[in-house]
C-alpha cells in the first residue's frame, strides 16, 4: 500500500494543504489536510510504505471562512477563544468576505462526505480501493458531535464487554473488532461500500498534495 488517505468533515490546520483526489467511480475533487491523529496511528498499525493524510471534504465558502480565521490566529489579531466563538455564529462580514473568497478555492466537487481510499498492488498489478457510506448518512453529517460520539461509543463497548482488552495503549484499528464495529454501525450509517478500480498509467494514481499558498509555516497548536 502506498497512499492512503481519509475524508470527512474536520478542523483545518494552521498549514493545510491542498489534495486534488481522484477515486474510482470517476470521483474526484479537493480536499484539505487536517491535524489529526490517523496518518500516524496507521502508519504503525498498517505500515504503508508512501504519504498517509486526513483530508477535510468542505465546501469552498466554509474553507475561505476557516481560512480567514487562520490568518487572523496566526497574526495576533484572534486567540483561540474567540476564533471558536466566530464558529458557532459567524458574522455577517466575515461570512460575506468568505464568499468573495471562495473562488479562490477548491471545493469537494463530487466526493463522497465520508471516505477511506488506499492505492498499492494486488497481485502484481497497481489497484486503488475505495471504501465509503453507501449514501449520504444525514445524521452523522448533521453533527460533529455525533459523528465522533458514536464511534468513540462503539468502540468504548467493545472494551468494556471485553472484545478490545490488549493491555497498553493502541489505535482503535489495531484493537477494535472491525466487522462488529461496522454491524453496529449500520444503525447510524446506511452501510458502506468497497470499490475498486485498475490504477492508470501501469502504476497506482496518488493524489496530488499542494501547499496552499495562503497556509502559513505556524505549527497547529
Amino acid at each position: 500500500m502506498r497512499i492512503l488517505a481519509l475524508g470527512g468533515a474536520g478542523a483545518m490546520g494552521a498549514a493545510a494543504v491542498r489534495a486534488a483526489v481522484a477515486l474510482p467511480g470517476g470521483r474526484a475533487g479537493t480536499g484539505y489536510t487536517v491535524g489529526d491523529p490517523e496518518p500516524v496511528t496507521l502508519s504503525r498499525s498498517l505500515a504503508p510504505t508512501g504519504n498517509a493524510a486526513c483530508l477535510m471534504v468542505v465546501t469552498r465558502g466554509t474553507v475561505a471562512f476557516l481560512d480567514g480565521l487562520r490568518r487572523d490566529l496566526d497574526r495576533g489579531r484572534l486567540d483561540n477563544e474567540s476564533a471558536a466563538s466566530l464558529l458557532t455564529g459567524p458574522p455577517l462580514g466575515r461570512a460575506l468576505t468568505a464568499g468573495v473568497r471562495a473562488a479562490g478555492f477548491r471545493g469537494p466537487a463530487s466526493l463522497p462526505p465520508f471516505f477511506a481510499v488506499a492505492t498499492g498492488r494486488r497481485d502484481g498489478r497497481p489497484l486503488t480501493v475505495l471504501a465509503r457510506p453507501a449514501g449520504d448518512p444525514p445524521r452523522l453529517l448533521a453533527d460533529m458531535a455525533l459523528a465522533t460520539g458514536v464511534p468513540l461509543a462503539l468502540g468504548l463497548a467493545q472494551v468494556l464487554d471485553g472484545t478490545a482488552r490488549r493491555p497498553g495503549v493502541h489505535p482503535p484499528e489495531a484493537v477494535i473488532d472491525a466487522a462488529r464495529f461496522f454491524r453496529d454501525l449500520e444503525q447510524y450509517s446506511p452501510g458502506v461500500v468497497v470499490e475498486e478500480a485498475a490504477a492508470r498509467w501501469g502504476r497506482p494514481r496518488r493524489p496530488r498534495w499542494r501547499a496552499d499558498r495562503r497556509a502559513s509555516t505556524a505549527r497547529r497548536r
